[in-house]
């Protein structure tokens, strides 16, 4: 209907994700609902549609309610939700806010500490796919890290062969990662295919990514799809510039829910 379309156009701007503007605007017939229900009714995967309600729960947006062994979800009243929605993004505006004053601050600090000349910096550019994908797999595979991951940009063709490979390789008790993902219809296909407890992931819209995709690992960053086809990623060794990186994303992690 006309509707649904109009406040699903509507729901990205208020920071929702394509899959949770789904999920809302399903919820938004005012009944409860089972999370079955909700999947089928938003065409979103089941565990992904469980996901996502936990975390409207935790956000206050919706509620859940327990009948015998049957449990609803509903959304909290239209007046509350906007106003939850309201307050949200003042938050979220605020946070963004200090966060870049904090970034201002950061730079000016690392520039007054440290002056760095080119000859510091070990560049590295990986020129074929075979090169990216053993250095990716080296850096990914050997401890924690950290990244900003476009699975749009890198899912299509062979990429999600070498994605499915690599969340393989990590599962279990992989490592620590903490991702800043941007949000879109391959975004669901990563999330159901993260297997490791210790992987976190945050979405961003891409409206608001500068860069992606990064990886920050220790002592090194990868910067992929840099100037395709000519230099498909470069990978720089320095120690300042890695903890400036990381304090990039330290802001940017901690300015998401």
């Amino acid at each position: 209907m006309r509707i649904d379309n109009n406040v699903l156009s509507l729901l990205p701007e208020l920071g929702f994700s394509e899959s949770e503007s789904k999920i809302v605007l399903t919820l938004l017939s005012g009944n409860a609902l089972s999370a079955a229900r909700i999947a089928r009714g938003s065409g979103v995967k089941r565990p992904t549609a469980y996901a996502i309600l936990n975390s409207l729960i935790d956000r206050g947006l919706v509620v859940r309610a327990q009948s015998g062994t049957t449990t609803t979800f509903a959304l909290v009243p239209v007046e509350m939700l906007t106003e939850l929605i309201s307050n949200r993004e003042e938050q979220r505006l605020v946070k963004v806010q200090n966060a870049a004053e904090s970034l201002k601050r950061a730079i000016a600090s690392r520039r007054d500490s440290e002056r760095l000349t080119v000859s510091d910096f070990q560049i590295e550019v990986l020129e074929s796919y075979d090169a990216v994908y053993h250095q990716l797999l080296e850096v990914l595979t050997s401890g924690d890290f950290d990244a900003v991951f476009d699975p749009q940009i890198v899912l299509p063709g062979d990429g999600k062969k070498v994605v499915g490979d690599f969340l393989r390789r990590t599962s279990g008790d992989g490592p620590r990662i903490r991702e800043v993902v941007v949000t879109g219809k391959d975004t669901d296909w990563y999330r159901s295919h993260v297997k490791n407890k210790n992987h976190s992931i945050k979405e961003i819209d891409r409206s608001h990514v500068i860069l992606s995709d990064i990886i920050i690992a220790s002592g090194s960053v990868i910067i992929s799809h840099y100037n395709p086809p000519e230099e498909l990623a470069i990978k720089i060794t320095h120690e300042a510039y890695c903890k400036s990186m990381r304090t990039m994303f330290e802001l940017i992690w901690q300015s998401l829910e």
